[in-house]
C-alpha cells in the first residue's frame, strides 16, 4: 500500500468513496416512495430523469389517488381508506403491475414492489415503482412465450425491445432472422434501413452460407461486418454501422434463428458485450420458445397422423375441412377398397397393411399438394380437394382408381383389389360441411353396391342426392 505508516488510517480514494444514501437513490431509474397510511407521499427519490413526466419532487404531499389510473382506485380504497390509516402487515409483499397516469394524461404500466414499514409510531409504506419499458428483452420474451404468441411476435419483441430507450436507438439496431438458411427466411426488425434489411435476407437465405455454420448456439459473438457478404457490408456501412454482436438459437432440429446486433459507432461495441449475460439469457429463453413449438408441431402432426399409412387421419381430415369450409367450391372423394377383407383373410394383417400403405402412396402421388389425404377408416380413404369443379373431382376418381387397381407384389403373392368411390362437392360457400362428407360417403355406397368403381359424376351440396342410387349428378 502506497503512502502512510502501517495502521493508520488511509483517506478513501475518490474513485471509491461511497456515495451518501441520497446519492444512491437519486442515481436509481426506478421511484422510490414513502407512503403514509392515508396514501400520501410523504417522501420520493431517484428517476432522475424523470418519471411519468414527473420529478420526485413534484410528488411530495400528493395523495396516491392523483397518479393512479382510475382501475386502480379500488385497490387503493381498500388498502388506504377502508381500513382507517391502519396499515396491513404483509410478510415478503410480492411485485404487481399498476397502471400510472403522466403529468400529460397518458398511461404508462409500472411494476410496483411495496414494503410495509411499522416502526414504533411512524407507519406506512415504502414503495419502489419501475417503468416496464425498462425491462430487459428476456422478461418482455417470457412473457411472449407463457402467452403462447406467434413466433413472430416473439421476433418482434426481441427486435423492439433490445433498443428500447434514447441512448440504445442512437447507435444500436437489431435484427432477428427466422429460418435462416432457407429459402422462407426472414428478417423482423424495428425502425432498421429497408436496403440492410433486404441484404441481410439475402444473406441468410442462401442454405450454404459459411456464415450459418460458423457460432454456436446460446453465445454471443463479435462479428466482421464483411462476413455477412458484400450487399450486406455494403447496406451496413451506408447505414452508419461499424460492429457487429450475432446469437444463435435453434429448435433442436433444422429451424435456426439469428439475432444480429448493429452498432453505429466501434468503440461502444466492447461495451455492448457488457449486456452478454442478459442476452445469453434471451437467447436461452428463445431457444426454448423455438424447442417447445417444435415440440408442439411434432406432437400435432403426430396427432393427426395415420400411424400405419403416414396420411392424416380423420382429425386431419375434420380439421383440414373445418379450415376450407365457406371458401369456394370444395370437392370430397371417398373412397373404399373392395376386396381388402379377402386379402386380411387369405394372406394375412401382415400383407393386408402392406397393401394399405402401398394404397396411401399411390393416392399421395394423385392428389394435388393443396389436397388433404386421410385414412378415415379400416380399409377407407377421403381425400378433400379445395377449388374444385366437377371435371376436377371426376378426373381425380378415376386415376385413383386405375392406381390402387394395380397389381401388388407383397411377398411373393400378386394382391389385387377394386376400390369404389364416391364424389360430392359443394355447391355454395354456406353450410353444414359434415353433410358434405355425408353425400360422398352415400355416394360411395351407391357405387358398392352398383359395382361401377368410381361413382358416375359428383354429387352437390348442400341439395344432397334424392336417391342414393342416382349418380348422374
Amino acid at each position: 500500500m502506497d503512502g502512510g505508516e502501517p495502521g493508520e488510517e488511509q483517506a478513501p480514494d475518490a474513485a471509491t468513496a461511497p456515495l451518501s444514501p441520497e446519492e444512491v437513490l437519486g442515481r436509481l431509474r426506478s421511484l422510490v416512495i414513502q407512503v403514509s397510511p392515508v396514501g400520501v407521499i410523504v417522501s420520493a427519490h431517484g428517476s432522475g430523469d424523470g418519471i411519468a413526466g414527473y420529478v420526485p419532487s413534484d410528488l411530495v404531499g400528493r395523495s396516491v389517488f392523483d397518479l393512479v389510473a382510475p382501475e386502480g382506485h379500488d385497490v387503493l380504497t381498500e388498502i388506504f381508506l377502508a381500513r382507517a390509516g391502519e396499515v396491513a402487515v404483509v410478510d415478503r409483499p410480492m411485485p404487481f403491475p399498476i397502471v400510472l397516469m403522466s403529468a400529460n394524461g397518458e398511461r404508462e404500466t409500472f411494476d410496483a414492489l411495496p414494503n410495509v414499514v411499522v416502526d414504533g409510531e411512524r407507519s406506512g409504506w415504502i414503495v419502489q415503482l419501475t417503468p416496464q419499458r425498462l425491462h430487459s428483452a428476456s422478461v418482455d420474451l417470457i412473457d411472449a412465450v407463457v402467452n403462447g404468441e406467434p413466433l413472430e411476435s416473439v421476433a418482434r419483441s426481441i427486435a423492439s425491445r433490445e433498443q428500447a430507450g434514447e441512448q440504445q436507438q442512437d447507435f444500436l439496431r437489431t435484427l432477428v432472422v427466422m429460418n435462416a438458411g432457407t429459402s422462407s427466411a426472414h428478417v423482423v426488425a424495428n425502425g432498421a434501413d429497408a436496403s440492410l434489411v433486404d441484404a441481410v435476407q439475402e444473406a441468410f437465405a442462401v442454405a450454404d452460407h459459411p456464415f450459418l455454420y460458423g457460432y454456436g448456439d446460446g453465445r454471443v459473438h463479435t462479428v466482421e461486418l464483411a462476413e455477412l457478404g458484400q450487399r450486406a457490408q455494403v447496406a451496413a456501412e451506408r447505414a452508419g454501422f461499424e460492429a457487429l454482436h450475432i446469437g444463435v438459437a435453434s429448435d433442436g432440429g433444422s429451424a435456426r434463428w439469428y439475432v444480429l446486433w448493429f452498432v453505429i459507432d466501434a468503440r461502444v461495441a466492447t461495451l455492448q458485450l457488457n449486456a452478454d449475460l442478459p442476452r445469453r439469457a434471451m437467447l436461452k429463453i428463445l431457444t426454448y420458445a423455438l424447442e417447445r413449438h417444435r415440440a408442439e408441431e411434432l406432437l400435432r402432426a403426430a396427432a393427426e397422423t395415420d400411424p400405419l399409412t403416414g396420411v392424416g387421419n380423420r382429425a386431419r381430415f375434420d380439421a383440414a375441412l373445418e379450415d376450407v369450409a365457406g371458401h369456394g367450391h370444395v370437392g370430397v372423394i371417398y373412397t373404399d377398397l373392395d376386396g381388402f377383407k379377402a386379402v386380411n383373410d387369405s394372406y394375412g394383417h401382415a400383407v393386408g397393411d402392406e397393401v394399405l400403405m402401398i394404397v396411401a402412396r399411390r393416392m399421395a402421388k394423385i392428389s394435388r399438394s393443396v389436397d388433404v389425404l386421410a385414412r378415415v377408416g379400416g380399409d377407407e380413404f377421403a381425400l378433400l380437394v379445395p377449388d374444385a369443379d366437377s371435371e376436377l373431382l371426376q378426373g381425380i376418381a378415376e386415376r385413383l382408381e386405375a392406381v390402387i387397381t394395380k397389381p401388388m407384389m407383397i411377398d411373393g403373392h400378386i394382391i389385387e383389389i377394386g376400390a369404389s368411390s364416391g364424389v360430392a362437392m359443394s355447391s355454395s360457400t354456406e353450410g353444414d360441411p359434415r353433410e358434405l362428407v355425408r353425400t360422398a360417403d352415400l355416394s360411395m355406397l351407391a357405387a358398392k353396391r352398383s359395382g361401377r368403381g368410381a361413382s358416375g359424376g359428383p354429387s352437390w351440396w348442400p341439395e344432397g342426392l334424392a336417391d342414393p342410387n342416382d349418380l348422374s349428378g
